[in-house]
Order: structure tokens, then C-alpha cells, then sequence
């Protein structure tokens, strides 16, 4: 294989600050999955179901109603670190579906690692406890 490293996947991220119509996005959001090898968020009761996501082809974190999906509701571009593993929290600016700069988003991680059965194995060597 390519050494992709082991996946440690967090049990949850905390989205906050967001300010305005676009606050409906606050909260926290559950681990999922993972889409293209890289840990997937996921909350049910946002926006109708609200999916957070890596996209390799955009080189970006996406928020939209499906995994892997083109449909977003706003995202933020984020290079892909040596390691193939991009870091939510890092994210410098996100960008809504109308082409508004949101100015203030927190992302953090919640405590824990993520014990979700559905995942992308393709990608995952090993989860680790």
C-alpha cells in the first residue's frame, strides 16, 4: 500500500460562532463515516440532516445534505497536509453556498475516538481505541 497512516477518528466535532441565518449550523455533530479516507461528521436534526465532509477532488471541507455529495451548504478550502490528512479545525475561511464570508467559525474536536462500523475501509488501515 501507499502508508496511509492510521485513521484516528474523533468521536464528534463542535461547530460554534457561526453568527446571523447561518448559526442554524451550530452544534454538534457525530462521527459518520469517513468519505475518501478522511473522518465524516454527521447531524440529523440540522438544516433536515447536515453532512460535514473532506472532498480530495476540491481539496475541501464540505457541510451539505449528502456524504460526498456536490450539494453544499458552505465549505472551505483546505490544502492537503504531507500526511493526507486535512484538519477541520484548521480551516481558515468558509465560504457559504451564496458566496458569503462566514467571520466567524469555531471548530473542535469533541472527546473520544469514533467507534462507527460503517467506514470506508478502502482508506482505513486500523482504528485505534
Amino acid at each position: 500500500g501507499e502508508g496511509v497512516p492510521d485513521l484516528i477518528r474523533h468521536a464528534s466535532i463542535i461547530v460554534s460562532d457561526i453568527t446571523g441565518s447561518w448559526s442554524v449550523f451550530n452544534g454538534v455533530y457525530s462521527c459518520a463515516a469517513t468519505n475518501e479516507g478522511v473522518e465524516a461528521f454527521y447531524n440529523a436534526n440540522i438544516n433536515g440532516g447536515t453532512n460535514i465532509y473532506f472532498s480530495r477532488y476540491y481539496s475541501a471541507w464540505m457541510f451539505g445534505p449528502t456524504m460526498g455529495g456536490l450539494s453544499r451548504f458552505m465549505d472551505c478550502q483546505q490544502a492537503l497536509p504531507y500526511d493526507n490528512m486535512p484538519d477541520i479545525t484548521q480551516c481558515p475561511q468558509w465560504i457559504t453556498s451564496r458566496n458569503q464570508l462566514l467571520s466567524s467559525v469555531s471548530i473542535s474536536y469533541g472527546t473520544g475516538v469514533c467507534r462507527s462500523s460503517s467506514d470506508d475501509s478502502s482508506y482505513m488501515s486500523s482504528t485505534v481505541a
